[in-house]
């Protein structure tokens, strides 16, 4: 290689990595300014949850930049219908298992709270309480909440393309982002979001939140429709969810 290729080579390593560079610490910039904008419409730190039976909603700004591809509304409805039959059978077999687990002599399952009651079948802890009936109640509860959180990222799919069930919304993008903005303040505010205008501008924590995200992100939408369609997704069923995650554990 003659010494003008080498330095060409070189060059082009070097702007490779300039480039590289400049995109890891744009998207650095981009999460900061997403996470100062969800602890501001808090008013604290925001939360993230780690998982069982809450719905998936851990926000990172690249979440939103490509869209799920869905054949047709009765493909998306077949999908959470099979998603919503394994979630009921993983209920039915952690409720059967832990009545076993009582008659054989387990810990008082009765008797403690239902975060104890998860967090006190580690994998570790299952060996030691007569290990299949604790470990296979440890799977289930793996595969309740991985069902949960496709159930729920399906459902907010279905809100954002197939509103009525027959056409697709103009920017299913931003309402696919204003849904998942609102499932994360459900779970850090245990309570529904509310939306509002004032004068044309958002009067809500969670609209004006929505509003600064769209910013971020480089949707060009209106935030009222999708701020609207997700607060209003959000049912009382949702909110004793996530003030007590694991109904699955009353026994």
């Amino acid at each position: 290689m003659t010494e003008d290729a080498e330095a060409s080579a070189e060059r082009a390593a070097v702007g490779n990595a300039s480039r590289k560079a400049g995109k890891s610490n744009a998207a650095n910039d981009r999460r900061e300014q997403f996470e100062a904008v969800l602890s501001e419409m808090l008013g604290r730190p925001a939360r993230f949850p780690r998982g069982l039976g809450v719905r998936d909603v851990a926000l990172i700004p690249s979440d939103f930049d490509d869209l799920p591809v869905h054949g047709s509304y009765k493909e998306l409805k077949d999908k959470i219908a099979a998603l919503e039959k394994m979630i009921s059978s993983a209920e039915l077999g952690i409720k059967a298992l832990l009545r076993l687990g009582d008659l054989h002599g387990f810990p008082d399952v009765d008797n403690l709270s239902p975060v104890d009651k998860y967090e006190g079948f580690s994998l570790l802890n299952a060996a030691r309480l007569n290990g299949l009936c604790i470990s296979s109640t440890k799977l289930l509860f793996e595969v309740y909440k991985n069902a949960q959180t496709a159930k729920s990222r399906l459902e907010s799919e279905k809100r954002a393309y197939f509103p009525d069930g027959r056409g697709r919304k103009r920017n299913a993008r931003a309402y696919l982002v204003a849904d998942k903005l609102a499932q994360f303040y459900l779970y850090n505010v245990k309570n529904r979001p509310t939306y509002g205008t004032d004068y044309g501008a958002p009067s809500t924590e969670y609209q004006r939140a929505l509003e600064k995200i769209f910013k971020i992100i480089g949707i060009e939408a209106d935030t009222r429709g999708p701020a609207k369609a997700a607060c209003r997704a959000i049912i009382d069923d949702d909110i004793n969810k996530v003030r007590k995650p694991f109904p699955a554990l009353t026994v």
